[in-house]
């Protein structure tokens, strides 16, 4: 049996994150003998959808994985359509963020012969053994399917509580030349690759669908050890330096993050260097001290919002006071920040986000991550506030089209303040914040800007939108 994951192209942005959930899949598969197995990675590869079906086309596989996140769902559905007019007896299945949180809606499409659910190693082993065999999908736990033309879900499947036990992803089926290692590593770090150490998160934020992707709110986390073979495999293999951490809150353990930290040293790694993710609650000055020391070049903070009020609303359960602790025991220990904030939750006012922009430059973080507040399906905001009624046209819904840097991309305002106002409060914030003088003459990110772009037009839309937002003060 020939099977191919494809990670769609996406409509706008073009993104290089990895696929590395098709790299769990591909693993497992081969360990149980299904050998024939393929990635396309046409989102980093920046192939065109006329491009990705011809390219399906081609491999001639006998089942077609796709992987959806929201803004890709429609791609997702030509692709499968495409795919089925080429072949019709290829068998289609649909799994990711998407595909999870709005089952009814991707199984509903005709082309589609299976969703898999939340987490897919065993339950899409599952769904190429019964096709192998002949078998119905009937009674699969953790998928959706089409039974005499009406939509089943199955229960959902446990949990993995070993991560362990999965082998570690297939990165030899995915081009590991072209993942640039990005502004949060130094610019000696070329290349990086995404790297799970656990799932889940613990916390309900209200802009997050971590919760209904991973199917609750218990972090399940591999051993310290476990994540250091994975590194000196990745480092022996293939030569990468750069580990990225998909994980929602790596810090959240500190006895794991302990032996961690320490096993670097141990196994002689000082060469790597790493990011990831945690909360103002998990810094401390002796955590961030052995992290630095550890070659963590970086780490990104959930600050969202310097407004104790917009806090609330996004169910962040911190306080301005903490955030500010947290920037300054990390800058005391050396350790480099990146302070993530976001602008149109409901209730947003323009002395809210001056409230964000006095916070941002109070605890100066070394980069700064803006974002407008998108109610993606799966989060209470889209629970409590989008029109289930209306159609969505979730090509529109990326953060930031690459061809526009000066503008942010309004899908879903959910504020109560008008689109032009959130526009104009974006502005504010990045010429305040991003585009001070002091981030614009750091040489270690303008020499990480120039490494990391894709191509000159590229890097004339980023300095020619900056330019126009710090001229235009209306």
């Amino acid at each position: 049996m020939r099977i191919l994951f494809v990670a769609p192209p996406l409509p706008k942005a073009n993104t290089t994150a990895q696929p590395l959930g098709f790299g769990y899949l591909a693993s497992v598969l081969r360990q149980e003998g299904f050998s024939d197995v393929g990635i396309l990675d046409a989102c980093s590869l920046r192939m065109s959808l006329d491009q990705t079906a011809q390219y399906i086309k081609e491999y001639e596989p006998d089942v077609l994985g796709l992987t959806t996140m929201t803004v890709t769902v429609k791609n997702v559905l030509r692709l499968a359509a495409a795919a089925r007019a080429q072949s019709p007896r290829i068998r289609i299945a649909v799994g990711g963020v998407h595909a999870t949180v709005c089952p009814e809606e991707v199984i509903a499409d005709p082309n589609v012969d299976v969703v898999v659910r939340n987490e897919g190693e065993h339950s899409f082993l599952d769904v190429v053994r019964r096709w192998d065999s002949g078998s119905s999908l009937e009674g699969l736990p953790g998928t959706s399917i089409k039974v005499d033309g009406q939509i089943v879900h199955h229960e959902q499947g446990p949990r993995i509580l070993n991560l362990d036990d999965l082998p570690f992803p297939a990165r030899d089926l995915m081009p590991m030349d072209i993942y640039k290692a990005g502004l949060s590593f130094p610019p000696h770090i070329r290349k990086r690759t995404m790297l799970y150490s656990a799932r889940g998160c613990p916390h309900d934020c209200a802009f997050c669908s971590t919760a209904a992707v991973w199917g609750g709110h218990r972090c399940v986390m591999r051993s310290a050890s476990s994540v250091l073979d994975e590194i000196e495999e990745v480092v022996d293999r293939f030569g990468v330096l750069g580990f990225e951490f998909a994980d929602e809150l790596t810090t959240l353990r500190k006895d794991r993050l302990t032996e961690f930290c320490n096993g670097i040293h141990e196994r002689h790694l000082e060469r790597i260097r790493w990011v990831c993710s945690s909360t103002v609650k998990r810094m401390d000055y002796d955590t961030a001290k052995m992290m630095k020391d550890a070659g963590c070049s970086m780490v990104l903070i959930g600050v969202e919002s310097g407004s104790p009020e917009i806090l609330k609303t996004l169910n962040k359960r911190i306080t301005v006071d903490e955030i500010v602790n947290a920037f300054e025991v990390t800058r005391r220990a050396g350790l480099r920040r990146c302070a993530c904030f976001m602008i149109g939750a409901p209730g947003e006012t323009p002395e809210t986000v001056q409230q964000s922009i006095d916070l941002a430059r109070r605890i100066q973080p070394d980069r700064v991550s803006l974002n407008i507040v998108t109610p993606y399906p799966g989060t209470a905001f889209y629970e409590r506030y989008v029109d289930k009624s209306a159609e969505l046209d979730w090509d529109e819904a990326f953060s930031s089209d690459p061809d526009k840097p000066e503008e942010a991309t309004i899908f879903y305002n959910i504020s109560g303040l008008p689109d032009e106002e959130i526009q104009h409060l974006w502005a504010k914030f990045r010429r305040a914040v991003e585009l001070s003088p002091r981030n614009l003459l750091n040489i270690r990110m303008n020499i990480n800007r120039l490494t990391n772009a894709r191509n000159l037009q590229h890097l004339w839309h980023n300095l020619t939108g900056a330019l126009r937002i710090l001229l235009d003060r209306d």
